[in-house]
């Protein structure tokens, strides 16, 4: 096998030599293929193989540093040419599987976004990947790093995903379980179908059996905001702020604080899960009443048991009482006023009352056998 050089002539003998079988052909100098009009510049023909035998092999050296170095260069003048004119067209069986037109957009094997790189040319292109500035690099069970220096962008109706499971596209197709979409202008949307769908962000991850994290999510159609741990994760707090300031704290004990007022409706109840309300009618009154808005039993003060003190409401008469409502409570004022005089008002089982008596002034008491008396005053 003989290394000879591309159009010279045998340096022993002055002819020229066909190609043999195994001959290496080398070229000491660049090799500039200028073709007739109409004609192709180099057509390569690889034949039928049964072995790998690449139609192009080839292989440089770059050995300096300050050198910016170029492997391969198509450098077109784009005097006039259709919009459809690509740069490079890799094709399996006169298909069309990887294209990049005139101005770099790059074109996959067809419309599906999974396929591909996005719409074939000349076609309506609704899901497609344009990147501009951005090194790319597809890696081990086609993931797919991005170098972004600008902006990536997706077609409106592609979604950005992620599949359960590694391997080829149609696997990956198969286990789709989690994307992001395009609602609308400026909306992102988290969505697959009618399954619901979890957002988490992390304080700490070391596993994932240990770490902390906040999330929104949505869990047997109810939304939850919250916090997680797990592990060696500790319990966080969670915060509302506006403008960088915390309004509401709700802390690992669940007890919720407000840095400022609390305001609800006019129309509504401040309330306790299916006990008291409360409510204000107007400015300055505040009702209080039971969870149907019915009724309202006594307002204990201190305690529940017979140790402290409460107020009763019975019927349209308010009571002293113990808090545990076992038996009257001794009332201490500074004095009582007494208005509105009735005459001979009655007096309930086993209580007197003392009451101005409208006929004549007096102020009188009642006992409960209808017994009236007048509170003489030594003046």
């Amino acid at each position: 096998m003989a290394t000879r050089e591309i159009l010279a002539l045998d340096t022993a003998t002055p002819q020229i030599l066909a190609p043999q079988t195994g001959d290496t052909y080398i070229a000491n100098r660049a090799v500039e293929i200028a073709p007739q009009a109409g004609s192709k510049a180099l057509t390569l023909t690889g034949g039928t193989v049964t072995t790998s035998t690449p139609v192009i092999d080839a292989t440089q050296t770059w050995n300096a540093g300050a050198v910016t170095f170029t492997g391969i260069k198509f450098n077109v003048t784009d005097t006039a040419s259709a919009s459809g004119s690509l740069l490079l067209d890799l094709q399996v069986g006169g298909a069309s599987r990887f294209s990049v037109d005139k101005d770099g957009f790059i074109t996959g094997r067809s419309n599906n976004p999974w396929d591909g790189f996005g719409g074939q040319t000349g076609t309506a292109v609704t899901n497609f990947l344009y990147v501009s500035g951005l090194g790319m690099r597809v890696a081990n069970n086609f993931g797919l790093e991005l170098a972004v220096q600008n902006v990536a962008m997706l077609g409106p109706a592609t979604r950005f995903g992620w599949s359960s499971t590694a391997g080829n596209l149609a696997t990956l197709r198969g286990n789709f379980d989690l994307a992001l979409a395009r609602d609308a202008a400026n909306t992102l949307a988290q969505r697959n179908g009618v399954n619901a769908q979890t957002f988490r962000i992390y304080n700490t991850f070391t596993d994932a059996s240990n770490y902390e994290r906040g999330k929104i999510q949505w869990d047997s159609n109810v939304l939850k905001i919250g916090t997680e741990k797990a592990g060696s994760g500790t319990a966080r707090a969670l915060e509302l702020q506006t403008d960088g300031t915390t309004a509401l704290t709700i802390g690992t004990n669940q007890n919720a604080t407000f840095a400022q007022s609390l305001y609800i409706g006019n129309a509504n109840y401040l309330g306790w899960l299916s006990r008291s309300l409360l409510n204000s009618p107007s400015d300055g009154v505040l009702t209080l009443v039971n969870n149907a808005v019915t009724d309202f039993n006594r307002l204990q003060f201190g305690g529940t048991t017979s140790s402290f003190p409460a107020l009763k409401r019975n019927s349209t008469a308010l009571e002293t009482k113990l808090a545990d409502d076992s038996a009257y409570a001794p009332h201490a004022m500074q004095y009582l006023d007494i208005t509105d005089g009735v005459t001979a008002p009655g007096a309930a089982t086993g209580r007197a009352r003392i009451y101005v008596d409208t006929a004549d002034g007096d102020l009188k008491i009642i006992f409960a056998d209808g017994t009236i008396k007048t509170i003489v005053v030594d003046t």
